[in-house]
C-alpha cells in the first residue's frame, strides 16, 4: 500500500512540474493596440514559424522577409504591388512600440517587465513611401520575439503580437 501511494505522489509531482515549465517561460509581452485580422494594403502578413514552410511560397505572389530567428511572409492576395523596405529613423518607432507593450497575462515573476526593441524594419506597401507595415523585435529580458503591426489611416494595429512558442 505504501509503495503505491508513493507512486500516486510521484506522478503528481512530474505533472506539477510540467504543467508549471510550460507557461512559466513565457515572458513575451502583449500589446494594447487594436488587433487587425484582414488584408493590409492588399497583402496578407504571416510569421512562418518552420523554415519548410518558406519552401512553398509562391515567387510570383509573395515576398519572404528573414527577420530575427523568423521568417516573415507577405503574400499579394489583392495587388500587384511589392513591398518595399524604408529606410526610416527608428528610434521614434521604437518608443512608440514600447509605449503599446504590456506584460503577458502568462507572465509569473513578482517583477516589473522592462521591455527592449532590438530591431525593426519598416516596409511600405501601397506605394506612397510612408510605412505601413513594422516589423519588430522586442525582449523583456532573456527571450526575444517578433511581431508585427500594421499602419492604417495612420492608427497602428496589431498584425502578428509576440508569441511564446
Amino acid at each position: 500500500m505504501e509503495n503505491f501511494n508513493m507512486k500516486k505522489t510521484l506522478i503528481l509531482l512530474v505533472l506539477l512540474l510540467l504543467s508549471n515549465h510550460a507557461i512559466a517561460d513565457c515572458s513575451a509581452p502583449d500589446l494594447t493596440l487594436e488587433h487587425h485580422d484582414g488584408n493590409l494594403f492588399g497583402f496578407k502578413v504571416t510569421k512562418l514559424w518552420d523554415e519548410s514552410e518558406a519552401n512553398k511560397i509562391n515567387q510570383d505572389h509573395d515576398t519572404l522577409i528573414k527577420f530575427g530567428d523568423y521568417s516573415f511572409l507577405i503574400s499579394a492576395k489583392d495587388t500587384d504591388k511589392r513591398p518595399t523596405r524604408l529606410n526610416v529613423e527608428i528610434s521614434n518607432i521604437s518608443k512608440k512600440l514600447l509605449n503599446h507593450f504590456i506584460t503577458s497575462p502568462h507572465y509569473l515573476n513578482p517583477e516589473k517587465q522592462v521591455f527592449t526593441v532590438s530591431g525593426i524594419e519598416a516596409y511600405d506597401l501601397s506605394g506612397n513611401s510612408k510605412e505601413d507595415l513594422i516589423l519588430f523585435n522586442v525582449s523583456p529580458g532573456a527571450n526575444v520575439y517578433s511581431g508585427a503591426v500594421g499602419i492604417i489611416d495612420g492608427t497602428w494595429k496589431t498584425l502578428i503580437k509576440p508569441t511564446c512558442y
